[in-house]
């Protein structure tokens, strides 16, 4: 997946619908990609990794973990 082009947004314009896109699912995308996975593990990764995101919500950059605990 690739960064999404920017939008131009014109001074005394409305401004139209602009789609959100997750970038932290592009980089579990970029991620699995970049990985020779069979079709369950692929799976397992996935279901692992969204139900991270949903629980939390920090850009990756910012996910670490110190003395066995996330930060």
């Amino acid at each position: 997946m690739s960064i999404p082009e920017p939008i131009l947004v014109i001074y005394n314009e409305p401004p139209k619908a602009i789609a959100t896109t997750d970038l932290r699912q592009a980089r579990v995308d970029e991620f699995l990609a970049s990985r020779s996975l069979q079709p369950k593990s692929r799976k397992a990764y996935q279901a692992d990794l969204r139900i991270f995101m949903d629980w939390c919500d920090l850009a990756w950059v910012d996910v670490g973990y110190d003395n066995d605990s996330f930060i």
